[in-house]
């Protein structure tokens, strides 16, 4: 497959722009197509403001295509912005639209699901950016103020905070119930019988999860599997380690 002229990453440490990035090296190692990559640093744990000069919201991850790409979905015109009326390059933000744009634009057929397995990589994109992730925002926003609190104020605010944190969590239970009644031999992977979108989008919430020890693999074994076999995978290797760092723990705080 010819490769075409190199995509930039606009990459925010510890933070979900790791898929964007797991996904830009296999189709480097895989297709061969070149990217750039730009690191930004967490301020306090939060993005820095010159992100802003890319996109208006200042959020990770964002996609710089330049100008000599032809753009084959036009419905991402509407969703990309220039800062520079003079140039004809295009950004795309939103980790699922950037997915789409590579799986249309460079990837061929590589992320394409088999005709009996459209459904079900459509249902786990929508499942993991909403159902998964919006749980585990919600728990993460509980967990982390304590852990930003002050010392001498850290006992006070475990005491507020915690009891929604630990009822939150039991809200995985059913999303992690339906995940491993849904992979099987057969259909290792949430896309169906081969890797696909549905499993990049889903990698950040259950990362998230199983750092932070909301995760009992014990329960869930073949969940675990497919996280060992995403982990495994020398493209999420390298991204982990161009990442800049990836502690969902501390968030680089």
């Amino acid at each position: 497959m010819t490769s075409k002229p190199a995509p930039t990453l606009h990459h925010l440490t510890e933070s979900q722009s790791i898929r964007i990035l797991f996904a830009l090296e296999e189709l480097s190692l895989l297709h061969n197509q070149p990217y750039n990559l730009k690191v930004y640093n967490r301020v306090k744990g939060r993005a820095p403001g010159e992100l802003k000069n890319l996109f208006p919201l200042g959020k990770s991850p964002i996609l710089e295509i330049p100008p000599t790409t032809s753009v084959t979905d036009p419905e991402l015109r509407h969703f990309s912005t220039s800062p520079d009326p003079n140039t004809d390059r295009t950004i795309v933000t939103e980790s699922r639209l950037i997915l789409h744009y590579l799986a249309n634009n460079y990837a061929g057929n590589l992320w394409t699901p088999t005709a009996e397995d459209e459904a079900r990589d459509a249902y786990f994109q929508d499942f993991a950016m909403c159902t998964l992730a919006s749980i585990t925002e919600r728990i993460l926003i509980f967990d982390l103020i304590p852990q930003v609190t002050p010392f001498l104020f850290r006992p006070i605010t475990w005491t507020i905070f915690y009891p929604f944190a630990r009822m939150f969590k039991k809200d995985l239970e059913g999303p992690f119930t339906l995940m491993e009644n849904c992979l099987s031999e057969s259909k290792e992977w949430f896309s169906g019988q081969k890797i696909g979108i549905a499993d990049f989008c889903m990698m950040w919430p259950m990362d998230v999860a199983e750092q932070r020890g909301w995760f009992d693999e014990t329960k869930y074994p073949k969940i675990m599997g497919w996280l060992k076999r995403i982990r495994g995978k020398e493209a999420y290797k390298i991204a982990v380690e161009k990442s800049g760092g990836y502690d969902l723990k501390t968030f680089g705080m």
